[in-house]
């Protein structure tokens, strides 16, 4: 039977270029309009997602919209935010933020970690000194290992492909077959062209694709740097085949097309007469042939001279991104090996039609990627690779490629399609190769727009300083006479939060398997539009919760700010650089050291690690309370109690399908239905208070996310967790209950049995610290205004905590471990969730 395949080179080809598109399709490249080399740290954040199955997941993982909570803090062990490398390290984590909030998952690790993930306790994995692989434990070798291996690894994938193509040479049997490839191949250059290389070469430092639009009439700024590169490249291209011709002395088409010959006047034997007719048609011909080859072979030689600047940047894009980290690494490998494939299928038909034989044509291509890895190596040499595959796509380079492979395909290839007494159905045939070669184009750009994380993205940047360096800033502050700490001068590690929508969290899927009931797809334009208001909104908060409060009070546990964007409405974009509370700041510190750590929200806290929290929480609420209003009002800015009240109404929804459909706990069906009463306006009221004055508190800020996820101990000199390092992500911030907080601390994080044995207790300490910690006495509370506050609070942490169980039923802080060890976990989570829906619904006499 596959003797019969390889004979049908139609349906081999066909099989190959479906095979491709499948592949093509199935896979989700990042964020995209950018080229690989710009878009890499974009798709770094995808690649935590994609590949934190595994577990490389620190940081917040983008989840539906509402507080589905996953370990989305920092998540600062080695696990989670563990994006060291060596320059600098960008891994992604991904910040979950649900309809305005953060999908957590309980990584048990450092930090941002939001997804159900997997991840080992070290960042990479140490081979033995006897292993062949050993020295893979140097970062160094390491980094180079996996960046020149995955720029061979594109180089070589495609031509393994080009084995299985039923062609060998230019031969008059396989014409109608490399027509149809050829014509594949021009539809893959155009497709490139206008896809992917013309929309990724904006101009750099522009990000309005040269458009503005002003209010005031609609006027229109063209940059036309990005079209003039690409007529330069169209004008650069011909302007090397006339010369190339003139030099060889051929004429203008390079297509003979000789006239009739005139027939001889005398002819003593017509069969001698015939024959040397016969030759002459042949010579003519062969000329013909020759002529036709030697035109190609001009075409054949643009195109490498293309492709190789082409392969040149996706080399940039390759070493920055494994500097960037393996996860990030592997996810820029395979955005350009599915980008490669049909690039090399159309070159290949070129390189046949050119009169190369099988054998050479895979040859030269294989020389052409020596664009990639020259690229990748130069890449892996820059003290600033980031900045160098910028430059690189905001350039010339981009464009200048796309008019070299537009003039390729509508001047040399097209034509020699159009150039052949063709049938119907071969017509047809090479018609739909090329729809084929632009449609494989289409879908690679399509799925580059669609595949990044959710809400946000969180990356480790790590820096490694050259000593001489170390030791001038040394000598330097020891001149100074002054208290300074090398470590404030001289970052070892930052967190980078990059704020965005663009997939639907995996868990979320995971328990409502896209319900229609379900208004989470962000395909709907309502759906996204509410989502890009929430981000919108959340981002603005924390970026000013940053700058006018926590800088104002570095004593408090909360991570500093190092520089941020603000959101663009426009571009929708923002950005956070935040203290890394996973690492030593040490500048000599072991990078994989465990130095702040997530503790797993099961089992949960002890009592000396809930003590820590509350004494940390009270201290931040008293000092918010203490300062003036026109310093807080930005976390309130943009709420709107109607709007949120439909989400909350829809949690209600929600939480019957998660437990009672998807779930099969039907234990919660009747308590569920009890709790329908609370699902309304005045339990929102009862925590978010706004300016107003409720139970004693007044102006307090309040986290509003507070959970195991979002809380880093710091590791003692004996090994333990039990002293708060910091509390992070504050984008669902507010001014209102601060028992709201401790409401869904204790509940969350606790057993049931403790939290009902020791609840007055931990209110009475809270009490304490908060009015001892209080500037402004005048703002003390009574023990009393604090029961009432925290009864108060209950019903919207119940809402909550109903919301997010079912997912965090998925998520890795749960299904870690052998099969008794999940049960155990999913059993101690459900109970302790009925528990609490017992507990309240028993206070408010429901």
């Amino acid at each position: 039977m596959m003797k019969h395949l390889f004979k049908n080179k139609y349906l081999l080809v066909g099989i190959i270029l479906v095979g491709s598109i499948i592949f093509v399709s199935t896979q989700h490249h990042g964020h995209s309009h950018e080229h690989p080399a710009a878009k890499y740290g974009r798709e770094v954040n995808e690649a935590a997602q994609k590949e934190m199955k595994d577990g490389h997941s620190h940081g917040h993982t983008h989840e539906p919209h509402g507080h589905t909570h996953e370990s989305h803090g920092h998540t600062h062990e080695s696990h989670d935010h563990t994006h060291d490398h060596h320059g600098h390290t960008h891994e992604s984590h991904g910040h979950t933020h649900e309809s305005h909030g953060h999908t957590h998952e309980d990584t048990s690790e450092h930090g941002h970690s939001h997804t159900n993930v997997k991840r080992s306790t070290s960042k990479y994995q140490d081979y033995e000194k006897d292993s062949y692989l050993y020295f893979l434990n140097d970062p160094v070798k390491r980094l180079w290992t996996y960046s020149i291996g995955a720029t061979l690894l594109i180089s070589a994938f495609p031509c393994f492909l080009l084995l299985t193509i039923p062609l060998q040479a230019n031969t008059i049997e396989n014409g109608p077959l490399l027509k149809v490839l050829l014509a594949f191949g021009s539809g893959g250059l155009l497709g490139d062209a206008f896809l992917h290389l013309i929309p990724h070469a904006q101009p750099a430092g522009d990000h309005d694709h040269g458009h503005s639009h002003s209010d005031s009439g609609h006027g229109h700024s063209h940059d036309n740097t990005v079209g003039g590169w690409v007529l330069g490249g169209i004008i650069a291209f011909l302007i090397i085949e006339k010369l190339v011709r003139l030099m060889r002395g051929e004429d203008g088409h390079g297509h003979s097309h000789g006239g009739e010959k005139k027939k001889a006047k005398h002819s003593d034997d017509e069969g001698n007469g015939k024959d040397e007719k016969n030759s002459k048609k042949k010579k003519g011909a062969k000329k013909v042939e020759e002529k036709a080859c030697s035109n190609i072979k001009v075409t054949a030689f643009l195109n490498l001279v293309a492709d190789f600047t082409h392969n040149f940047t996706d080399g940039l894009a390759i070493g920055a991104s494994f500097i960037a980290g393996p996860y990030v690494g592997l996810v820029t490998t395979m955005t350009v090996l599915v980008h490669e494939i049909p690039h090399e299928i159309g070159d290949f038909a070129i390189l046949i039609q050119s009169g190369f034989s099988k054998k050479r044509a895979m040859l030269v291509q294989l020389i052409t990627a020596l664009g990639a890895l020259s690229g990748c190596i130069i890449s892996l040499l820059s003290t600033d690779a980031h900045s160098l595959a910028e430059e690189a796509v905001s350039s010339w380079v981009l464009p200048f490629t796309a008019g070299g492979f537009i003039y390729i395909a509508t001047v040399s290839v097209i034509p020699e399609l159009l150039d052949s007494n063709s049938s119907v159905w071969q017509s047809i045939k090479e018609i739909i190769a090329i729809l084929a070669g632009i449609g494989m184009m289409y879908l690679i750009a399509l799925n580059a727009t669609n595949g990044t994380a959710f809400m946000s993205n969180i990356m480790r940047l790590e820096f490694f300083w050259k000593q001489e360096i170390i030791d001038n800033i040394r000598i330097a502050i020891d001149n100074s006479g002054e208290d300074i700490f090398l470590e404030n001068i001289l970052i070892k590690s930052v967190i980078i939060k990059i704020p965005r929508i663009d997939q639907v969290s995996d868990y979320f899927n995971a328990v409502f398997q896209n319900d229609e009931r379900v208004p989470m797809d962000i395909n709907n334009s309502e759906v996204r539009e509410h989502m890009e208001a929430c981000i919108e909104n959340n981002t603005i908060k924390e970026i000013n919760f940053y700058l006018h409060f926590s800088i104002n009070y570095p004593e408090l546990k909360i991570p500093k700010l190092y520089g941020y964007k603000m959101w663009d409405k426009k571009d929708k974009d923002g950005l956070i650089l935040i203290e890394d509370l996973g690492r030593d700041p040490s500048i000599n510190s072991d990078p994989n050291y465990i130095y702040g750590k997530i503790l797993p929200m099961i089992p949960g806290y002890n009592e000396k690690q809930l003590f820590s929290i509350i004494e940390t929480l009270a201290k931040i609420h008293a000092t918010s309370a203490s300062i003036p209003f026109n310093e807080k009002k930005y976390a309130i800015e943009n709420f709107d109690i109607e709007e949120y009240s439909k989400w909350i109404d829809s949690m209600y929804t929600l939480a019957k399908i998660g437990f009672v459909e998807k779930l099969k706990k039907d234990q919660f069906k009747e308590r569920i239905d009890r709790s329908a009463s609370l699902y309304c306006q005045s339990t929102i009221k009862n925590v978010y208070y706004g300016f107003e004055k409720k139970n004693g508190f007044e102006g307090v800020l309040i986290h509003n996310d507070l959970w195991a996820a979002n809380i880093l101990f710091k590791k003692s000199s004996l090994g333990l967790f039990d002293e708060v390092y910091g509390i992070i992500d504050w984008q669902t911030l507010y001014l209102g209950n601060p028992m709201a907080d401790l409401a869904r601390l204790i509940a969350f994080n606790t057993t049931s049995k403790y939290r009902r044995e020791n609840e007055k207790k931990l209110l009475k300490y809270y009490c304490k610290i908060f009015n001892q910690n209080l500037k402004d006495k005048s703002k003390e509370v009574s023990l009393e205004d604090i029961d009432k506050a925290y009864f108060e609070s209950l019903p919207l942490v119940l809402i909550f905590f109903a919301f997010s169980t079912p997912m965090y039923y998925f998520m890795n802080f749960i299904v870690d471990g052998t099969q008794e060890e999940i049960d155990n976990r999913r059993e101690e989570l459900i109970n302790r969730t009925l528990d609490f829906y017992d507990d309240v619904l028993e206070k408010y006499g429901i």
